[in-house]
């Protein structure tokens, strides 16, 4: 009994008819939530799951799963054997709740790094795509005989490219794939370019008004 009371994990002996004989501290708290009736005779289940089920052996490496009460445990059991019959069991359970959210968090972290990853490759080569389009719109532009209208709409081209190439590089500064050079910033110019993007971004219902003097 001193033994297994210095056992971090939840550590129970059951007898070959299912009668517990022994525990240690943390099974005791344990047990009381995944099985509140286990003083008033045989153990017969933990949380949703049958004794018998858990007395199996799992898959080779790993624990049976059991929750209960928004907790999760994992549970596993060895025969007791000192002859030809089995004698009992010993059952050893894991609180594996704090270990599953950081391996969830983890997970999510994981799959938004690569998510970033992702838009960072497609960014670099839009903005490709995007250099190509404002060459030849400047090119373009130097043709002396133009018309003046056709002009206009190069221009446009060539404007609206360079804003989208802008929004590309905001994009691979929040995804930090982009080398950030420090340089003096026109901050009203600044504000007034996130004042249209959030206004084509955020609901209708969200009204924007920038004040400045």
């Amino acid at each position: 009994q001193d033994i297994i009371d210095t056992v971090p994990e939840g550590v129970l002996l059951l007898s070959a008819e299912a009668e517990v004989q022994m525990t240690n501290p943390t099974a005791e708290k344990y047990l009381a939530l995944l099985a509140p009736d286990w003083r008033n005779g045989r153990l017969t289940h933990l949380g949703a799951h049958p004794l018998n089920d858990l007395l199996t052996s799992p898959p080779k490496g790993l624990w049976h799963d059991v929750s209960s009460g928004g907790q999760r445990f994992e549970v596993i059991a060895r025969p007791v054997e000192n002859g030809p019959s089995n004698q009992g069991w010993v059952l050893v359970l894991r609180d594996i709740t704090q270990e599953r959210s950081i391996q969830r968090r983890v997970q999510a972290q994981a799959r938004l790094a690569a998510v970033g990853q992702l838009a960072a490759g497609i960014a670099h080569n839009f903005n490709n795509i995007l250099a190509v389009i404002v060459l030849y719109a400047q090119i373009t532009l130097r043709t002396a005989t133009l018309a003046s209208r056709v002009r206009e709409r190069m221009q446009t081209i060539e404007q609206q490219a360079n804003r989208a190439s802008d929004l590309i590089e905001q994009i691979l500064d929040f995804s930090r794939q982009s080398i950030m050079d420090r340089q003096p910033l026109d901050l009203l110019s600044f504000l007034n370019n996130l004042i249209r993007l959030l206004k084509r971004t955020l609901p209708e219902n969200i009204h924007l008004e920038l004040i400045h003097t």
